[in-house]
């Protein structure tokens, strides 16, 4: 990264927004991808469609990364300048960005198949690949941000699995007994064993028992903020995810009055709706083995029972 602080939404000119671009590259390109600065590519490893695919995996990750106007790189995390600063660069700005980049490698590259073709006269020509694409990236750069909400974090966004019980397999051997092949799991101290890989000690059973723990027959939901929900609406919420892995769609769209009971596979099927498509899966529902903090029927149905989950108007009812 440059020592100099500008904002990199809005370079001071040409020469500063094709610094920052390549800098916004090469963080990409050494702490996403785990490969080297831009200077260090080479032609045979841009051959082919190579370089079509850098370039597209490259904006699709500007397009969909919340990327700070003041940004610094933080033990590989982008991160704002200035905390306060929660503004983000615009979907046309990171397009703009990615077609710095592009215009640097027909610099260096001048002979390769996707540059060989243009005008050397028109230093704007582009290859028709990028024409293609990058009506599409800026259709998914704008709907990320209108999803985006006023909640979003800056720095690792990084998609990771939670199982449903850490307790099986290799890793729950070692929480149960503090013993793993590396040694790091645990540490001792007067005898007691002090968990040190919090991670892998989050499961979905540990967070539905969290939920369990902190649930009140007193809970009376208010119209908005962090008490719109009880602990256990949230912990239904989770378990019926559970059964929905392989899905799209959201738990919302679950509609009691949908559901309905298969004898001959002797489960309930509750429906699961995908809004974007409109299409409507069968959902079965089975009974945890695991434990019963993760069982849909045990979670659903404290639900109705402590939180009033059954609750409806009376226009409803009738």
């Amino acid at each position: 990264m440059s020592g100099s602080i500008h904002k990199t939404g809005n370079a001071r000119n040409t020469d500063d927004q094709d610094v920052t671009s390549i800098q916004l590259f090469d963080f990409w390109h050494v702490n996403i991808k785990g490969l080297g600065e831009f200077a260090s590519i080479t032609s045979e490893e841009i051959e082919g469609d190579s370089l079509s695919y850098l370039m597209v995996t490259f904006t699709q990750w500007g397009m969909t990364t919340t990327v700070p106007q003041y940004w610094k790189d933080v033990d590989g995390e982008l991160l704002p300048r200035n905390p306060e600063n929660t503004n983000i660069l615009s979907a046309e700005r990171i397009l703009q960005y990615a077609g710095k980049v592009l215009a640097r490698f027909r610099s260096r590259f001048p002979t390769h198949p996707d540059f060989a073709g243009l005008s050397p006269q028109d230093s704007n020509a582009v290859p028709s690949w990028w024409s293609t694409s990058r009506v599409e990236q800026l259709k998914l750069g704008d709907r990320h941000r209108k999803l985006l909400g006023s909640d979003y974090t800056f720095g690792s966004n990084t998609t990771r699995p939670i199982y449903a019980d850490n307790t099986e397999g290799e890793v729950g051997m070692a929480m149960l007994t503090g013993i793993s092949d590396d040694g790091d799991d645990y540490v001792v101290e007067d005898d007691k064993q002090i968990l040190t890989d919090m991670v892998s000690a989050i499961d979905l059973k540990s967070i539905c028992c969290k939920l369990l723990k902190g649930s009140t027959t007193l809970f009376t939901p208010s119209p908005y903020g962090k008490n719109r929900y009880g602990s256990l609406q949230r912990r239904s919420w989770l378990a019926t995810l559970l059964l929905a892995a392989g899905r799209p769609g959201e738990v919302k769209f679950v509609d009691m009055s949908n559901w309905a009971y298969n004898p001959f596979f002797q489960a309930l099927d509750i429906k699961w709706f995908e809004m974007k498509k409109l299409i409507q899966y069968a959902m079965p529902m089975i009974a945890s083995r695991l434990h019963f903090a993760l069982d849909y029927f045990h979670a659903i149905g404290s639900y109705w029972l402590v939180e009033g989950g059954l609750h409806a108007l009376l226009p409803k009812i009738k």
